[in-house]
Order: structure tokens, then sequence, then C-alpha cells
């Protein structure tokens, strides 16, 4: 029930600014989304495997550090 009438909200608001705006609102959409999906698709190819790579090095890196701790004599 509650799909339904989101479905008929968003098709009543989109035929409204169709109205407004003309047949051409499609394409002033798609223009607004373009930017999320270019950075959304580089923080999922550039960002995110050098976090992942980051927090790997981290754990090794406190994994080694009670062995490094070796009093100097």
């Amino acid at each position: 029930m509650v799909a339904h009438h989101s479905k008929w909200l968003l098709f009543k608001v989109y035929w409204g600014l169709r109205s407004f705006y003309g047949h051409h609102l499609l394409d002033k959409i798609l223009k607004l989304c373009k930017p999320y999906y270019f950075l959304k698709y580089q923080f999922e190819t550039r960002i995110k495997p050098l976090l992942s790579r980051l927090e790997e090095t981290e754990k090794e890196g406190a994994s080694l550090a009670p062995s490094q701790n070796i009093p100097k004599s």
C-alpha cells in the first residue's frame, strides 16, 4: 500500500514538474544525477581501495609494534 502511494506521488510530482518545465525535465534530472554517479564511481574505484589498504597497513603495524619495543642496552 505504501509503495503504491509513493509511486503515485512520484508520478504526480513528475507530471506536475513536466507540465511546468516542459518535456525536457528528464534531461534536467539526468544532468543533476551525473555528478553524483561520477563521484560515487570515483570513490568506489579510487578512494575505497586506498582506505582498505591503509586499514590493512595499520593492522599490520599494530601487530608489529610490540615486537619493535626492544630495549636498547
